[in-house]
């Protein structure tokens, strides 16, 4: 997969497409004027994410019979420079063809986008690849390694907001998982995604 950076996306901005099978199926089913349904659904699986990371810090502490958790603001400022690397393994699993990513700064994120059909695990696989990498990942090394000062809270604040900030890829993966039939090719129009069968 070739990335191209194409900067800061503009309300407007064309971004590049195949036509669309006149049988292709919006994957979302909740529309951007339904605020609540979406917020909801952000919400539920916020708390559900830190209900197992609260299970992993538990359990750490039980290891290594620490006790003391503190915000590290170095650990934050990481959690968003990794955006961009988070972006870029979006764009590497997508496999074949050219990947473009923007840069939303009203709105404090990125994206990435394609042109070219990708299968229903691929595109599953391509959503969740760098919420393992950079979240889960280190959040699992800061499990397994005994705490030091210096780095223990950087790290634990770090794979926090990581795995926080992957909030829409695990709403898009249920939303595939839900929607798209088994066999079928998820391609986007815009920043929305559609699935069909391929003939």
């Amino acid at each position: 997969m070739k990335i191209m950076f194409r900067g800061i996306y503009k309300e407007g901005t064309p971004l590049m497409y195949n036509p669309l099978p006149s049988d292709a199926v919006k994957i979302s089913q909740r529309e951007e004027n339904e605020f609540l349904g979406i917020t909801k659904s952000i919400g539920f699986v916020i708390i559900l994410v830190t209900v197992f990371f609260a299970f992993f810090v538990l359990l750490s502490y039980y290891i290594y019979e620490c006790s003391v958790v503190r915000f590290s603001f170095p650990g934050l400022l990481l959690s968003f420079v990794a955006a961009i690397p988070h972006e870029c393994l979006h764009a590497k699993a997508m496999g074949r063809g050219t990947a473009d990513i923007y840069i939303v700064p009203r709105d404090l994120r990125a994206f990435v986008i394609t042109a070219e059909p990708i299968s229903r695990m691929r595109f599953v696989f391509m959503l969740l690849l760098p919420n393992v990498l950079l979240g889960w990942l280190p959040l699992f090394i800061w499990v397994a390694t005994p705490h030091h000062e210096t780095y223990s809270n950087a790290l634990l604040t770090y794979a926090f907001f990581t795995i926080i900030m992957g909030v829409l890829d695990y709403l898009s993966t249920w939303d595939i998982l839900r929607n798209a039939s088994p066999g079928s090719v998820i391609q986007f129009k815009d920043e929305t995604a559609y699935w069909y069968l391929p003939k």
